[in-house]
């Protein structure tokens, strides 16, 4: 049976604001669409050797990856589908692929077996609802893989981390020393993890009560293609992340201890 559901008139029918216009023409560029098939056979590897940490891809059903882009590992599961705002992206597959907004997916309630997303959720405007959907078609045992850049700093965006020493004015040079410092592990773990640790308590103290999803909206650069995430538009507290599942009952296959999620930092998995 098709795990596709057939869109309503309404679904199909959105809305196109200037800002997601622009992102939409960003992901079909050409500048996009040949720096990520550049890339892609690099990345089939590591991230097929990553999911294999912690799934047997024989026994799973149905696999699919948000903000697949041109594919890279399509091949990984014979009943793999592909998700992604691009459409010249998805052209590059040759399996199932659904383009499509990954905050309203159109997949049946739990239909997938495996859900994973490299480097995607950092550039959804509403991530909170793609973890709604994620819940929604994930079977009971199922697992979610979140290989995501999180807490990206609102100035990435900006360009200023690109720019060359050399033709950074003074106050250009003071900001880029400065951004340094403040994006340094050790200076960050002094602002995460107390707060991390008071949403630990907030969410023991509310047990029934699911914990909401803390992250920052940034304003993407679709102009230039800098540096890495300097099209994000969202910096999400994975910490925050991982509060979100463990609220609604799902298990923290990584970060179980209390320690390991207060100084977490890297991929998120989780089982239903």
């Amino acid at each position: 049976m098709s795990v596709l559901l057939t869109k309503t008139r309404a679904a199909v029918k959105s809305e196109k604001t200037p800002s997601r216009t622009a992102m939409q023409d960003f992901y079909n560029s050409d500048k996009y669409i040949n720096h990520v098939g550049e890339t892609a056979h690099h990345l089939k590897e590591s991230r097929t050797a990553m999911i294999r940490q912690w799934v047997r891809l024989e026994e799973l059903s149905t696999v699919v990856e948000l903000g697949c882009s041109v594919g890279a590992i399509q091949d990984i599961h014979p009943d793999y589908i592909g998700m992604d705002i691009s459409r010249k992206a998805l052209a590059r597959l040759k399996g199932k692929r659904i383009c499509c907004d990954i905050e309203n997916m159109p997949l049946k309630n739990h239909s997938a077996s495996l859900i994973v997303s490299f480097t995607t959720l950092e550039h959804v405007a509403r991530p909170e609802r793609v973890l709604e959907e994620c819940s929604r078609i994930l079977e009971k045992g199922g697992t979610i893989i979140l290989a995501d850049a999180w807490n990206i700093r609102p100035w990435v965006t900006t360009g200023i981390t690109a720019l060359p020493w050399k033709k950074a004015s003074l106050k250009q040079k003071l900001l880029k020393v400065f951004y340094t410092l403040a994006g340094s592990v050790c200076v960050r773990a002094c602002y995460f993890v107390p707060r991390r640790l008071f949403w630990e308590v907030q969410t023991a103290l509310r047990r029934n009560t699911p914990a909401p999803l803390y992250y920052k909206t940034l304003t993407p650069n679709y102009d230039d293609f800098l540096v890495s995430d300097s099209d994000a538009v969202s910096s999400i507290e994975s910490h925050s992340v991982l509060m979100w599942f463990k609220s609604r009952g799902f298990h923290l296959l990584n970060a179980q201890h209390l320690l390991k999620r207060l100084f977490f930092r890297g991929v998120i998995v989780v089982r239903k």
